[in-house]
Formats: C-alpha cells, structure tokens, sequence
C-alpha cells in the first residue's frame, strides 16, 4: 500500500465521488476520528502506515484503534486495521 498524507485544508479535486462515513459522536478522540477517517479512505492499513501518513505517535494510535476495534468500526486482521466495510468478510 503506497504512503499518502491527507490533507484536509482543501476539498478533493480528483474527481472522484469518494464519500465517508459520518463518524459515530460516541468518539470524542481527535484521534480516534482522525484514524477512522484514514482507513474508510485507505480501506486498510499497518499501525507504521498508520503513523507515517498521520504523523501521530504510535503511542496515541494504540488507544484510538483499541477503542475503533471495540465499537466495530475498524478490525484488526493479523498486522493490518481494516476498515468496517473493508473487514467484513476477512479472515
């Protein structure tokens, strides 16, 4: 998977119809938000990709996919987070 780094100070120009997910308001983790958004946009992703396309320590990501794993919203196949909709149906 390559590497990318979102950047939300502007609009997608790409052209694409990409749509997210609202985010559930039980996560009130800057964080958490952010890692959600990432992987409903990527589909899936290690913790090291994770980090390097967010730029946020490994440190603060392990409680935001702790708490993402536990309200369904990402799940955890080996090494790699996946998305909800990108989990269903992995092994």
């Amino acid at each position: 998977m390559g590497e990318r780094t979102i950047d939300t100070s502007e609009p997608a120009t790409d052209g694409s119809d990409a749509t997210v997910d609202p985010l559930p308001s039980s996560l009130d983790s800057t964080t958490s938000k952010l890692v959600s958004l990432y992987l409903q946009i990527e589909g899936e992703a290690t913790i090291d990709e994770i980090q390097r396309a967010l730029r946020v320590k490994k440190i603060a990501l392990y409680p935001s996919l702790r708490t993402l794993s536990s309200t369904g919203l990402v799940r955890r196949v080996g090494t790699t987070y996946l998305a909800r909709e990108h989990a269903e149906g992995a092994e």
